[in-house]
């Protein structure tokens, strides 16, 4: 029982900081016209849009296999979970959450199908239930007590306070490897990573190798998660990991249950664990690379690397030069020329997209890209559209609008383009445009092929890898007749990037265990091995004279561009192109354990088909959140129904520096185009006054008082979120109008004196009549209007970027009373902030000014959002003007542990200067000072990028700022140090 209550006090003390950090469900994601149907069971509930009734059927019959089987190595608790089919979106992506507790599918595939040429539906499915088997089976102990007392965010809270991220998706990940005859346990791209690392001696402890790096290249905790699940499966049975997860999430152990359960099983903490699982891997690879010959390469790109920087997607011109893809730790995707003297030339940058649709074609003098386009209004309505650059000009277009193309790619005489459509209801084609954007022509797909990658062989034949169940297949096809003419044999080995030349077609294949390029000769289905490089190889690309192959090759540091000479005599026969020959067979033991791909054996049975109502569950309340953070002590009930267009929360809170409570409700519907919202608020308000009292013409006494008071505010309103997103830039704007009925409440006005004077003097009366005649505050009931416009402007960023290259942000606000002489009062604020490179790449210069324009005088004021000069509190004004500037820039990227507790990434500065202008019209005549103050500081914010307790991703520091006006105000100490907290995530 004792450790029952310390497992309590821990969560109470610990999650109220990872729960102050919970995002608002987004809304609105979806049209109102797309129409739903459903397929309700005892075991799931799958929505989907209407004329995907196949999908729906497919997606509930694998999960109910999976309820009954494959569950020795989770354990055998279930819980039914609603899915959500999305079509509207081009991401291929999925995910389960807790809150409200659900998953959804995004159904468009990759075109890099990195977990195999399976079917994209069937693996999601396999996934993505595995977190859905993983949340049921946490459902025990303390963890069973959050979730039945508390709701779905603590639930969720608890689990990952004990269980580490790469669990989570390497036992998914060894799942989809297990029931398939692909996953990504299989794909030698996945297994690249660590074999590189240790191929040339790099081992990182395991507090790096959970935490990552921002400069380093560290697998992902996809890739440390499968290597690590599974070796203690194969060396310690199928039921290891359920025993383990069981235990911590009952909390056998207040720190860290998942080590110590691990531990008492298999004598091995996790560091030890994954010691002995990197040193297997490195024998394993060791031995295996004594017995493979090399092909030498020679590398293009010498430009020395500081951190990691890829070079994809090499083109060569005629004139030697290479058109690559470029991008790194330290830039965003760009497209670079480099010449043959090693110089690279910046030509543009390419736009938002997903890696494993990224693709680049340069021919006839143009270049051309897929990239991500964006719907104004619905989140989960998306496009892939097509980019066309000029070489010659310079100039970038965009050809298709909203449409959904994919791996564009010229034909040799940069008239024509072949890209892949996808649409909404899952229909795949092959497309022909011209370079205007028009189609010209679609091929045939009557067995709904899934085509990837799609090249001219020329300017009347393509080669294209086609798709289908577990298989995958080099094809050429005539766009003129649309024969189709078979380059391979169906394999499910994974082959991709074909590119003709001549009589030949080359591609990437994993034949072999490790990625490199292959060879076949039109008419034969002969496969040869071209290229045996040490890691792995991509985006073949011949010389215009087929003397050279070029290609990228992976290293620690990102890819990089090489070239080998074309000698066919050294081509070497693959003989078994069915299933991979080489590399790890890690797979095999796990496959054995779960009895190898389900695909065979799930059932096609036919359950019933209704409309889905999206009022289902419109009030669903899911989590209760407290907050113990002094001074504000309380809790929110949180309601958010599934289909995310409604979201709503009621809470209370005690302020224990004030003694007050407040409360309130919050309400916001998006479904319809402009969001609706309503709230009802308990406040507590405070407010300066100026009182006087007049002795005689020339002698008056002056005041400074702080009044308190109460308010109920009942609002409404209609808010419209705009996304312009597109090209390279995140764009969203919010348009918002808020009308409040508000009803003042107090018991006494001058609660606590800040200020008083005696004037005296011949002008003391007049500037007692003229300029302390307030109206005074009163008790009694008003209407105020509020008015906000926001737009957010940045450039994605690479991952040392700590600040965008290029971030423009306005808010613009205006709030006034209405129709009334009593408590009468208005406000404009306005803040502009303009983020600039800096003097290096990841440096960051950004500028902020604001203003804000209230009449000391007003009886009524509102709630003051102003962002005085750092150091200094809020002061009184009729208006205020302030400008910042800041320099900020990485210091060190130490990758430093202390112990368990902090893993130390990065650590930053920046350097600011705040000037804030206060004029007052009180202040012109009193005491015979000037109207204008100056609120100055200066300092420097030091801020450390830490994984904390390997659970917590944290931005935080201390900020140091020296006040050059303190006097001015009343501040003895002009020394002010702040603790900042940036952000928490997961």
């Amino acid at each position: 029982m004792k450790k029952i209550y310390l497992t309590i006090l821990f969560y109470l003390l610990f999650l109220p900081l990872a729960f102050a950090q919970i995002p608002a469900n987004e809304l609105g994601l979806n049209p109102l016209s797309l129409k739903w149907s459903q397929i309700k069971t005892d075991k799931v509930r799958v929505v989907f849009p209407r004329n995907l009734e196949k999908q729906g059927q497919r997606v509930a019959n694998i999960v109910h296999y999976l309820w009954s089987n494959s569950n020795e190595s989770i354990g055998n608790k279930m819980k039914p979970i609603t899915i959500f089919l999305q079509n509207q979106t081009v991401a291929p992506n999925g995910f389960v959450t807790p809150g409200p507790y659900r998953s959804e599918f995004y159904l468009a595939p990759p075109q890099f199908l990195f977990n195999g040429p399976s079917d994209w539906l069937d693996m999601l499915a396999i996934h993505e239930y595995r977190h859905a088997k993983q949340f049921s089976n946490s459902i025990r102990g303390v963890t069973r007590l959050a979730k039945t007392l508390l709701g779905s965010w603590p639930w969720g809270g608890v689990i990952g306070a004990v269980l580490p991220r790469w669990y989570f998706e390497g036992d998914a990940v060894v799942s989809e490897t297990a029931l398939s005859n692909n996953g990504r346990g299989r794909q030698p791209g996945f297994n690249m990573e660590y074999r590189t690392l240790l191929a040339n001696g790099i081992k990182y402890g395991y507090e790096k190798a959970g935490a990552g790096s921002l400069n380093d290249f560290v697998p992902d905790h996809y890739n440390l998660g499968y290597h690590m699940i599974n070796y203690g499966r194969r060396k310690y049975g199928e039921t290891l990991w359920a025993g383990v997860m069981q235990d911590a999430v009952r909390y056998r152990g207040l720190f860290y249950p998942f080590s110590r359960s691990l531990k008492r099983r298999t004598g091995l903490t996790t560091k030890r664990m994954y010691k002995q699982m990197v040193n297997e891997l490195d024998s394993v690879w060791q031995s295996e690379a004594t017995r493979l010959t090399y092909t030498p390469t020679t590398q293009i790109n010498q430009k020395k690397k500081r951190t990691v920087v890829n070079y994809q997607f090499p083109h060569v011109q005629a004139d030697g030069s290479l058109v690559v893809l470029k991008d790194g730790y330290n830039e965003v995707k760009t497209y670079y020329k480099i010449l043959p003297d090693g110089t690279e030339k910046r030509l543009t940058l390419s736009g938002i997209n997903f890696d494993v649709n990224t693709s680049l074609s340069v021919n006839g003098g143009k270049m051309c890209w897929a990239e991500m386009g964006y719907h104004a209004r619905w989140g989960l309505k998306n496009y892939s559209v097509i980019k066309l650059y000029d070489l010659k000009t310079q100039r970038k277009k965009k050809i298709t609008h909203r449409s959904r193309y994919f791996a564009p790619a010229l034909s040799p005489d940069g008239s024509k383009i072949i890209a892949v459509e996808i649409s909404p209801n899952l229909t795949y084609s092959l497309v022909v445009l011209d370079t205007e954007g028009k189609v010209l022509k679609k091929l045939a797909n009557p067995h709904n092929y899934f085509y990837s990658f799609p090249r001219w062989a020329d300017n009347h034949h393509i080669v294209v890898v086609r798709q289908q169940k577990e298989q995958n297949q080099l094809q050429r096809i005539n766009t003129n007749s649309g024969q189709t003419t078979a380059l391979t044999n169906p394999t499910s080995v994974l082959i991709a990037y074909p590119y003709a030349q001549g009589d030949y077609v080359f591609f990437m294949g994993a034949y072999t265990g490790i990625n490199n390029i292959f060879v076949v000769k039109q008419g034969s289905r002969q496969v040869y091995q071209v290229s045996s490089v040490k890691q792995g190889a991509f985006y073949p690309h011949v010389s215009p004279d087929g003397k050279t192959l070029y290609m990228s090759e992976f290293s620690p540091k990102g890819y990089n561009v090489s070239k080998m000479p074309l000698k066919p005599a050294d081509w070497k026969v693959v003989q078994n192109t069915q299933t991979l020959t080489g590399g790890t067979d890690f797979y095999k033991t796990i496959s054995e354990q779960e009895g190898g791909s389900i695909f065979d054996k799930v059932g096609e049975e036919k359950f019933k088909v209704k409309k889905y109502n999206k009022w289902t569950g419109i009030i669903n309340p899911h989590s209760l959140i407290f907050s113990v953070l002094h001074p504000e002590y309380g809790a929110r009930l949180l309601f958010d129904n599934k289909f995310s267009t409604l979201s709503a929360n009621v809470g209370a809170f005690y302020n224990t520096n004030e003694r007050t409570v407040s409360y309130g409700a919050n309400l916001r519907y998006a479904e319809l185009y402009p969001v609706i919202k309503g709230s009802y608020q308990r406040l507590n308000r405070s407010r300066v006054n100026a009182n006087s009292a007049i002795i005689n013409d020339t002698t008056i006494t002056f005041g400074l008082n702080e009044q308190k008071w109460q308010e109920d505010r009942y609002s409404a309103g209609l808010e419209l979120p705009i996304n312009f997103s597109g090209g390279s830039n995140f764009n969203r704007m919010r348009l918002s109008a808020t009308f409040h009925q508000i009803s003042v409440n107090f018991d006494n006005e001058d609660t606590r004196i800040l200020q008083f004077d005696t004037l005296t003097g011949s002008t003391a009366g007049q500037f007692a009549r003229q300029n302390l005649s307030f109206e005074p505050f009163q008790k009694t009931s008003m209407q105020a209007l509020e008015l906000r416009f926001t737009n957010n402007m940045q450039q994605q960023r690479a991952l040392q970027h700590i600040n965008p290259r290029f971030w423009l942000y306005w808010d613009l606000r205006y709030r006034t009373t209405l129709n009334t002489d009593i408590n009468s009062g208005n406000v404009f604020l306005g803040i502009f902030n303009l983020y600039l490179p800096g003097f290096a790449k990841n440096h960051s210069m950004y500028f902020s000014t604001a203003f804000q324009a209230e009449n000391f005088s007003n009886a009524y004021k509102f709630v003051n959002y102003f962002p005085y000069s750092r150091g200094y509190g809020s002061w009184f004004e009729d208006n205020a003007t302030k400008y910042g500037f800041n320099y900020t820039f990485p210091i060190a990227y130490p990758d430093v542990a202390i112990g368990p507790l902090l893993f130390f990434k990065r650590i930053k500065a920046n350097l600011f200067y705040d000037v804030t202008r206060l004029n007052s019209d009180l202040i012109n005549t009193f005491n015979g000072v000037t109207n204008t103050r100056l609120m100055q500081s200066t300092g420097v914010e030091l801020t450390f990028n830490v994984r904390a307790l390997r659970l917590l991703e944290i931005d935080m520091g201390v900020r140091y700022s020296y006040l050059l006006d303190a006097g001015t105000f009343g501040i003895a100490n002009p020394h002010k140090f702040d603790f900042l907290l940036f952000s928490i995530g997961i």
